[in-house]
């Protein structure tokens, strides 16, 4: 191969990978002065998936194409299935710059939208690279290609709907907030116990308790306290963001299936509700740990007014629901003992901090 040849297949390589990088993050298809041949283009499930599938294919070509001995490999071979490679993703960039400007959507789903398709690019960008910069070499080509395939892969399981792109985050953060409860039952455990042993020492028992308990913090009296009415904070929160998904559901759907205005905002507001509970539980966790009375009273309001916000939020979505009755009633007798335990547990630190 010539010099010439050579410098084509590396300079198209590179316009290639320069256009890439262009594209993360994705924007919305307005911003990228994206025009769809129809305004109203609505974007499916199918439309993706498919598209993400090209991608597939035209990776594996692709490659094939690179993969073949320096001496044999021409521009006028390779330049076709880089175009062809180029379109593909493009068609799925498109379709994913419709979705994160459409107002059908909520600010979760385009936020798992364009981390998907970052994934999708970054993964290309570094294949192009590799193939810049050492054509021929089959082990580097088909480590990458399996990335990219893999990042496609990924994409194809995306859902273009609402309620489980929502689901999925909560679904993530619940067990965040189930291990701070459960850490903090054994913070409690091993307090009790040191706090016993500590009595026994003063008691004149001479056994040796500090080394069995040189790991468990020795507590401030009001963090002590605090602990048995955090747990319950951790507990009501744990609850509360549970109760997203039946929450959700109540959301009207409109005759074409998509969700109003107001839905999708209450949806945004409910993810940025339970992570900013989410955390508020490691902070309060933090004030317990680190015997800082402050943050742990401060950071018990917080999170209490948090819940409470959080419970207005459903409260407002169970009023405007059509489920029935019975489903309204069930769901106000669930707020009410929520809020009610909430209230009493902020009322129990505070004493507490009165106490002092």
């Amino acid at each position: 191969m010539s010099t010439k040849e050579m410098d084509l297949i590396s300079q198209d390589l590179k316009r290639l990978k320069n256009t890439l990088e262009s594209w993360i993050p994705l924007r919305g298809a307005k911003e990228m002065g994206i025009k769809a041949q129809d305004e109203a283009k609505t974007v499916t499930q199918q439309d993706l998936h498919d598209a993400a599938h090209n991608v597939h294919s035209y990776t594996t070509k692709f490659s094939v194409a690179y993969a073949v001995p320096e001496s044999d490999i021409l521009y006028d071979h390779t330049h076709p299935f880089a175009e062809f490679w180029e379109g593909a993703l493009w068609t799925l960039y498109s379709f994913s710059s419709f979705v994160v400007d459409s107002p059908h959507y909520s600010s979760t789903l385009k936020k798992e939208i364009k981390s998907k398709m970052a994934n999708v690019i970054e993964s290309c960008v570094e294949l192009a690279s590799a193939h810049e910069k050492e054509r021929g070499d089959r082990k580097v080509s088909a480590h990458l290609t399996g990335k990219v395939w893999k990042s496609c892969e990924d994409f194809q399981k995306f859902q273009l709907d609402n309620r489980i792109a929502l689901s999925k985050v909560i679904g993530n953060l619940l067990p965040l907030v189930k291990d701070a409860a459960s850490e903090m039952e054994d913070l409690q455990k091993e307090s009790n116990s040191l706090r016993s042993s500590k009595s026994s020492l003063e008691e004149g028992d001479d056994r040796d308790f500090e080394d069995e308990f040189d790991d468990s913090p020795d507590l401030s009296e009001e963090n002590f306290k605090a602990i048995p009415h955090i747990i319950s904070l951790f507990k009501c929160a744990f609850s509360l963001l549970k109760k997203s998904d039946e929450i959700v559901n109540l959301l009207q759907i409109e005759a074409d299936q998509t969700f109003s205005r107001d839905a999708i905002e209450s949806m945004d507001r409910i993810e940025e509700k339970c992570a900013k509970i989410v955390e508020i539980v490691d902070q309060l966790g933090s004030g317990i740990y680190e015997d800082d009375w402050d943050l742990t009273r401060s950071e018990g309001e917080n999170l209490s007014n948090q819940m409470l916000e959080l419970l207005d939020i459903y409260r407002g979505i169970n009023a405007k629901s059509n489920r029935g009755e019975e489903v309204m009633q069930g769901n106000n007798k669930f707020f009410q003992l929520l809020k009610g335990k909430v209230e009493e547990t902020r009322a129990n630190l505070d004493s507490i901090s009165s106490s002092d």
